[in-house]
């Protein structure tokens, strides 16, 4: 039932927007009891929580199995390439962690473990540095970069109504 309410919760923020969301409204666009809902968080804040640690893993795991061969070019393009799709096919969660991380709405803890789930990447980037193929940057920076780079994208793909790069 959690996992169903966290991914009613990712959905309903896709629909109707961050600023929208209410136990109350949740509850009732999805015919569940609201007591549902504190019976599995402690708060609105505690399921805000919950959906982008969950976001954050879903996507860690959809990047998990990229192909590791060829150089560090070609390597870093695979996983923007990787990040790309899965935006494009997850926009509910993809619209979830753009509007939780721009709007501050996530607590230190999520936040946290959301860096968790990025920890792959991060050490993908380190190593990069390690081998020069990048300059000397903050991991967390550059995946900010990445990720940033991709919402850009996004956007200017929904704006337009055809894609901008092709991700293969």
């Amino acid at each position: 039932m959690r996992e169903k309410l966290i991914q009613a919760a990712i959905e309903f923020v896709y629909k109707h927007g961050f600023h929208g969301l209410s136990m109350g409204k949740l509850a009732s666009s999805h015919k569940i009891a609201v007591g549902n809902f504190y019976y599995h968080f402690k708060s609105k804040q505690d399921l805000i929580d919950h959906c982008y640690i969950q976001c954050k893993k879903n996507e860690a795991l959809a990047l998990a199995n990229i192909d590791t061969k060829g150089s560090y070019k070609k390597q870093l393009s695979k996983y923007l390439a990787a990040l790309l799709n899965y935006y494009r096919t997850h926009m509910a969660e993809y619209t979830f962690v753009k509007d939780t991380e721009s709007g501050g709405a996530i607590g230190i803890a999520a936040r946290m473990a959301g860096r968790t789930e990025e920890s792959h990447f991060a050490q993908f980037i380190q190593a990069g540095i390690a081998q020069d193929h990048l300059r000397t940057i903050n991991p967390e920076l550059a995946i900010q970069l990445c990720t940033s780079s991709i919402h850009s994208l996004i956007t200017q793909e929904k704006l337009t109504g055809t894609a901008s790069i092709t991700a293969d």
